[in-house]
């Protein structure tokens, strides 16, 4: 079951769904931009209001061509099935994932359509994993989560930095550029993510016939630090979906001991301080009755960085791995803002998916690194805004 041959009977190469929202936004709109005539977009959501002002806009930036839309509920499977259908890959962006995620999954698996997604979310990935990996390899479908800013730097990053190294990587320690702005939907995901406990999954991983008693070193640090290298202060941040997707990743490749810790840096003491603070006053909220819903409440739905903030700003990412032979290597990343970023990751994923059909062999809950590698990690570089040095 190729691509080639789900093309025969597929309306569309690629689908956004949750288009209209500010994450869906950019990946919709990056695509117009920057796909060319052969490769066949379409965007869908649930307000059919929104998507015609969004056709508007896309049709300004993708040399006037009319995107076609879709009206499709995430709670109304037989919606998503029929979306699904029309369509070899589906970029959902749609969150919190762990609410309105599944239904999509469920809808592509069953329609034998690639998917990807812009989730951080490790309890819907693990989730994902339990309930659709078997199912998905059989019926021949590539599930890709989190190919947004979560967790492509991290992911491919780890994967650059081994390409280059002369022996096995065994750790990596990796320090992402302090940001101060985030989206409503990044918000209520942190939210929803830090509500839910990670889930344990009742049966062995899918992804790895390595012995299951092996298990990562632990070499995060849960406390800030001044880091020398950086000249920098270091504040864990390990609860994204990064460190399951690079260990993952690692899974693939039959590494359960590979060991992997994440931070944000920056310059100011100061940021630590108020960085500290106010993730304390956040688990302290988050513990309350009603205190997820009172957090929900204080940013307003559909809002994100502007665009004047984005286009001011970059990311940039500094990998410290150390090999088997004892080796000590860095690796430098640096691309766009955060969220204009995820509009790239995601969409040269999808891109990838559909071009580079012969390289991408893998199939069921795999990541950007295992499913896509090299052939991923060109069309990125090709881009001219992502470099991983």
């Amino acid at each position: 079951f190729s691509l080639s041959k789900m093309a025969a009977g597929r309306t569309y190469d690629i689908i956004v769904y949750g288009a209209t929202g500010f994450s869906g936004q950019l990946v919709a709109s990056y695509l117009a931009e920057h796909a060319d005539l052969y490769l066949r977009c379409a965007f869908a959501g649930r307000d059919e209001t929104k998507l015609k002002n969004l056709q508007t806009k896309l049709a300004q930036i993708g040399n006037h061509i009319q995107f076609p839309y879709h009206v499709a509920s995430s709670d109304n499977i037989d919606e998503l099935r029929s979306l699904a259908l029309m369509t070899r890959v589906l970029i959902n962006c749609v969150g919190p994932f762990i609410k309105y995620g599944e239904s999509v999954v469920q809808a592509c698996v069953e329609s034998k359509t690639h998917y990807v997604d812009i989730n951080g979310e490790p309890s819907f990935i693990r989730l994902m994993i339990e309930k659709y990996h078997a199912l998905a390899e059989s019926n021949d479908v590539l599930i890709v989560p989190s190919a947004g800013f979560d967790s492509v730097p991290a992911d491919m990053g780890v994967y650059a930095a081994g390409k280059k190294s002369k022996s096995r990587l065994v750790s990596a320690e990796v320090y992402v550029k302090h940001f101060d702005s985030i989206s409503n939907g990044t918000y209520s995901t942190i939210i929803e993510s830090l509500s839910n406990p990670p889930l344990k999954s009742s049966k062995p991983s899918a992804s790895s016939s390595s012995s299951q008693k092996k298990r990562p070193r632990k070499i995060q640090k849960n406390v800030p630090f001044y880091n020398k290298q950086l000249k920098s202060w270091a504040i864990p941040f390990n609860f994204t979906s990064d460190p399951f997707i690079v260990t993952r990743s690692k899974k693939f490749e039959d590494d359960e001991e590979f060991a992997y810790a994440q931070y944000l840096y920056t310059d100011s003491f100061l940021v630590v301080v108020i960085f500290v603070f106010f993730a304390v006053i956040f688990f302290i909220a988050l513990k309350l009755p009603n205190g997820p819903k009172l957090l929900r409440k204080l940013k307003d739905e559909g809002s994100g960085p502007s665009e004047e903030h984005r286009k001011n700003s970059t990311t940039e990412v500094y990998y410290f791995t150390k090999t088997e032979s004892g080796e000590s290597e860095e690796t430098h990343y640096t691309g766009p803002e955060a969220y204009d970023a995820t509009g790239v990751f995601a969409s040269e994923a999808a891109i990838t998916i559909v071009r580079d059909e012969t390289s991408v062999v893998r199939r069921g809950v795999a990541t950007t690194a295992s499913a896509l590698g090299d052939a991923y990690l060109k069309r990125l570089t090709q881009t001219g805004q992502i470099k991983f040095e």
